[in-house]
C-alpha cells in the first residue's frame, strides 16, 4: 500500500501554522474539494466539423490567424453541433457554455441573438429528441469590424448526470430589436463547470 503525505495551504489548525497542513491519504482514494475549494475547470466541445463539410454550411471565415464559422439568421444547415461527456469530477451544479466569436461588419448600439439548444442521454438509453433552448442576446455597443465577444449561457444542471453525452446545437435567431449588419462568427465553444475532486476513480 502507498501512502501519500501531501502539504496542502490554508487548512493547518495547530499551533506551528496558519498556513499548511498534511494529510494523509491511501493511494487510489479520491481527494476532494469542498466549500470555497471547489474550483471551476473548462472543457472545449470541439464543433462537429465533419457535419460543416457534408452540408456546405456556416460558411468559414478567416481573420488573422483566427478562424470560425459565420452564422446568419435562420437558413438550411446554418447551425453549429458540439458533443461533451459529462465528467466524472462535476459537483452536479450548472455548468456554463462560452461561446466566443466576433461580428464580421461594424455595429453601434445593435443586438445579436445566439439560441444554445442541449441534451443528453446515457448508455442504454434511447437517443432523445427533446432539447431546452437557451437563448442570449448582445448588445454591441459601438463595435468596430471584427470586435470580439464572449458570450455565456447557463445550462441548467436538473436531469443531467456525471458520463452521460451532453450534446449542443447553436444557431442564430432573430435579435428583439435593432438587428446588426452582417453575421456572427463563431470561433470556439467551451464548457465550464465546478468540479468536487481531483479527477474520477472511474472513467
Amino acid at each position: 500500500m502507498l501512502v501519500l503525505l501531501l502539504l496542502l495551504p490554508g487548512c493547518y489548525k495547530g499551533d506551528w501554522s496558519d498556513d499548511f497542513y498534511l494529510e494523509k491519504l491511501t493511494l487510489g482514494d479520491p481527494l476532494s474539494l469542498a466549500e470555497e475549494g471547489k474550483v471551476y475547470q473548462q472543457h472545449p466541445m470541439p464543433i462537429q466539423i465533419a457535419r460543416v463539410i457534408a452540408a456546405g454550411t456556416p460558411t468559414r471565415v478567416e481573420q488573422g490567424i483566427f478562424q470560425g464559422f459565420s452564422l446568419p439568421i435562420g437558413g438550411a444547415n446554418e447551425e453549429l453541433f458540439a458533443c461533451q461527456c459529462v465528467p466524472a469530477n462535476w459537483d452536479g451544479s450548472n455548468m456554463y457554455a462560452y461561446v466566443g466569436g466576433w461580428l464580421d461588419t461594424a455595429n453601434t448600439d445593435r443586438n445579436f441573438q445566439l439560441r444554445l439548444s442541449h441534451d443528453n442521454w446515457t448508455s442504454g438509453d434511447i437517443v432523445p429528441n427533446t432539447i431546452t433552448n437557451v437563448d442570449v442576446e448582445t448588445d454591441t455597443g459601438t463595435a468596430a469590424q471584427y470586435t470580439t465577444f464572449k458570450i455565456q449561457f447557463i445550462i441548467e444542471s436538473g436531469g443531467i448526470e456525471i458520463g452521460e453525452a451532453l450534446g449542443i446545437k447553436l444557431t442564430r435567431i432573430d435579435a428583439s430589436a435593432d438587428e446588426i449588419a452582417g453575421e456572427f462568427v463563431v470561433e470556439g465553444i467551451v464548457l465550464v463547470y465546478k468540479i468536487d475532486s481531483l479527477g474520477g476513480i472511474t472513467p
